[in-house]
Order: structure tokens, then sequence, then C-alpha cells
């Protein structure tokens, strides 16, 4: 969600409460214990929050799939023109 966002919680509450229930449904697994592990791994790995991770990953694709051709447009500079005498 981030700070100022209402969105966010709001939706990590509603999943949180989805898996805690599908994991209610096996009587050999702690929900508690899985709930917590996906909590920490998600602070730990996704500091920023989810929406933004996946959308600055997204960008980074869209980056990566430019074309050659327009790189090399933009990386060679234009020739300085010759002062006349």
């Amino acid at each position: 969600g981030g700070l100022g966002t209402l969105i966010g919680p709001i939706v990590g509450v509603i999943s949180l409460q989805w898996l805690s229930l599908k994991l209610g449904e096996f009587d050999i697994i702690n929900n508690l214990i899985i709930l917590g592990a996906i909590l920490v791994a998600l602070v730990l790995l996704l500091p920023k929050g989810v929406v933004p991770s996946i959308r600055d990953g997204l960008w980074q694709l869209l980056l990566l799939r430019r074309s050659p051709r327009s790189e090399e447009k933009e990386a060679k500079p234009k020739p300085a023109k010759e002062p006349a005498e």
C-alpha cells in the first residue's frame, strides 16, 4: 500500500484472510507460521510494496525490450560544425 494509500492495505488484508482460510482447510499445517513466513518474505523481498515492485519490474522489462537501433541513434553524438574562416 505505502504511506498515504488506502487500497493497498485493504487488498492486503483481504488477501491474507483468504489465504488464512485456504490454509485452515489443512489440519496438518499451522497457518499462523505459514502466514508469518509469507509476511516476512514479502517485507524483505519487496520493501516498496507489491504493486510498485511489479510496476518497476515491468518498466525495466519494457526498457530492455527497446530495439538496439534506437539506442545506437541516441548514443551517437552529432558532429560539430566546423567554424568558418
